[in-house]
């Protein structure tokens, strides 16, 4: 970049390049100071400003580190070049080689250039038919068995625990010391298969449960933190649909559910979502929803509530008290583990106490021997800098799965690379459930899962993304309430949303085309009170007020810009005030825009 820069002439040129450069170089940095590599899909669906502003301050003092890195290297880039072509080096002798070789060693696997082009491929993915993506996926459309044409019946009951960044390495008694006594122990009695790597779209948490759900990478166009909001069909076969049908009691128990629309992609296949907003026990509020501790006392509470039915259970615990950079420090753990080198490995400690202690519970319930227990890690553990990562990368960063059910069970032996997308086949055969169902591994064999994506990152996308149906309410919006619960109605879709208070105030979130997103409970100070999302997504939000259950008044709009107030219990806002509001969103979005420009312009004027 260096050499490049002093091939630039003219003034605004040179700023240009070199605001753009220090930018630019400065995300890598940040990549590869969150990930541990460069920009990537990962970091794609990551980089949201308005999710690192929701991590408070968190970050504070490394984003003023970045934009204060920013600026000197911006400085850098336009002043620093006019001194190198003093001295000559801007010959072509020397730049053109240099560009080249520079071209070369990002155009390498794993390389800025390929990651890249990664997220172009992703983000420009051609739309196919269903059958048309299941046929250049490498699975038959003929062979693969749907939804309406399932069979299946019950085996066991099923504990899967997706561990949060609960990588193998932490199991090393040389560079960890004993914080995993449990895991270990697990290790050498239960089934174990070492070697999972993780797989390009599956390396963070929510696509790491679609992963282990549906048994393929979560590759989806646009941010793949909001691909699964507004989820309402599914037509790929998961495991949700396999335990329905076998009869069980299927549950997902983990905190912030709403988060990256984990409830709506869930409940789209028929596994009912528990968090801290139903769950049976009560727990000290959280940023996160549930820590590990009440996570695992919930699980419990859960388990006992499931057997009271007499169907087969299937209960699955996503932690999160181990998460980067510093994991979730839980004081009250400190009653069970001892105090460690730093919070993260306090973290690990203690989740691996309350697996154990979970397993306990089991034996005394007389429940183990008719219980399967997975538990693997949802990706490795973030970052790419401190004590923690520096002995984690002195050896393998592989995932692992832990299974009390016999490896005969299984297709592959525990010496065989395992892939994340392999994990429902396995949760399937492991509890004995018999099933026509088939997912992607079973058309894969032993075939090497990552060279064999190279080439179909367009078409899994596609695939995924014709899987996928979303509620819209382009077409207009009826609305009712009962005792209940409120209910938004179109002529194709409807969301009917739980309502926890009689008296209250209800935020319904929509993206710009109108596909429902989430809703909340808030006050009247926050009614419309626009963030920045609103305005750089022309998200569109329907607000009622209810009086003893019953509404009184709606606002329908974009906070920043333009809206409509009606007033009355069921109010209707039909297609063409819908188009109204957003094509007016859309323009004053443009206005505003325009008005920053101007604004700004006087500013410099001023100067």
């Amino acid at each position: 970049m260096l050499l490049l820069s002093t091939t630039i002439r003219g003034h605004a040129a040179r700023v240009l390049f070199a605001i753009t450069t220090s930018a630019f170089t400065t995300l890598e940095i940040v990549a590869l100071y969150l990930t541990g590599k460069f920009i990537d899909y990962r970091f794609y669906n990551h980089i949201d400003v308005n999710a690192i502003r929701g991590n408070g301050f968190q970050f504070l003092y490394q984003g003023i580190a970045g934009f204060l890195f920013m600026g000197a290297l911006a400085a850098f880039y336009f002043y620093f070049p006019r001194r190198l072509r003093r001295k000559r080096l801007h010959m072509l002798k020397i730049v053109v080689p240099a560009i080249l070789l520079s071209s070369t060693a990002l155009s390498m696997p794993d390389g800025i250039f390929r990651e890249m082009y990664g997220i172009y491929e992703i983000l420009e993915a051609d739309e196919m038919s269903l059958d048309d993506a299941l046929d250049k996926a490498g699975i038959p459309h003929e062979q693969y068995v749907t939804p309406d044409r399932l069979e299946a019946t019950s085996g066991k009951n099923i504990i899967v625990i997706a561990a949060e960044s609960f990588e193998k390495a932490f199991m090393d008694r040389k560079l960890f010391g004993d914080i995993m006594p449990n895991m270990r122990r697990f290790s050498k009695e239960w089934t174990f298969y070492g070697d999972m790597p993780v797989i390009y779209g599956a390396t963070w948490t929510s696509g790491s449960l679609y992963a282990h759900q549906v048994g393929l990478p979560s590759l989806f166009k646009g941010n793949g933190n909001q691909c699964f909001q507004g989820a309402s069909d599914v037509k790929l076969l998961g495991l949700g649909h396999i335990l329905n049908k076998a009869g069980y009691d299927s549950r997902y128990l983990l905190g912030n559910a709403r988060y990256a629309g984990t409830q709506d992609i869930l409940t789209a296949y028929g596994i009912k979502v528990v968090s801290e907003l139903n769950a049976i026990g009560k727990y000290p509020p959280v940023k996160n929803g549930l820590n590990d501790l009440d996570l695992f006392d919930e699980a419990k509470l859960q388990i006992a509530d499931m057997r009271k039915g007499g169907k087969p259970f299937a209960l699955f615990l996503s932690t999160i008290n181990t998460h980067f950079p510093n994991g979730i420090y839980d004081a009250r753990m400190e009653r069970y583990i001892k105090p460690k080198r730093n919070n993260v490995e306090f973290s690990v400690a203690a989740l691996d106490y309350l697996v154990n202690d979970l397993v306990d519970y089991l034996k005394k319930e007389n429940l183990l021997d008719n219980t399967v227990i997975y538990i693997f890690p949802d990706h490795p553990f973030m970052g790419s800098s401190g004590e923690v990562i520096s002995r984690l990368n002195k050896t393998d960063r592989s995932l692992y799965l832990l299974t009390n059910a016999d490896k005969s069970k299984f297709p592959k032996d525990t010496n065989d690379t395992l892939y994340q997308t392999d994990l429902p086949r396995f949760i399937i055969n492991g509890a004995g459930i018999k099933t026509n169902g088939k997912f992607w591994c079973d058309f894969l064999g032993k075939t090497d899962v990552r060279e064999k994506m190279k080439g179909l990152v367009p078409t899994l996308t596609a695939l995924n993304t014709a899987s996928v149906a979303r509620k819209s309410f382009q077409g207009g919006i009826r609305i009712a309430t009962d005792s209940e619960k409120i209910t938004l109605a179109s002529d194709e879709d409807s969301k009917l949303i739980p309502i926890l208070s009689r008296n209250g105030i209800y935020d319904i979130k929509f993206d710009q085309y109108m596909v429902y997103l989430e809703h909340k409970e808030i006050d009247i100070t926050r009614a419309l009170n626009a963030s920045d999302a609103d305005r750089t997504r022309h998200n569109l939000h329907l607000i009622l007020t209810l009086e003893n259950g019953k509404i009184t008044q709606t606002y329908f709009g974009n906070k920043w810009n333009v809206g409509l107030y009606k007033e009355g219990m069921n109010p209707v806002y039909k297609g063409d005030e819908i188009a109204t509001i957003q094509d007016s969103n859309n323009k004053a979005s443009q206005m505003d825009k325009e008005r920053i420009k101007f604004e700004k312009g006087q500013g410099d004027g001023a100067k």
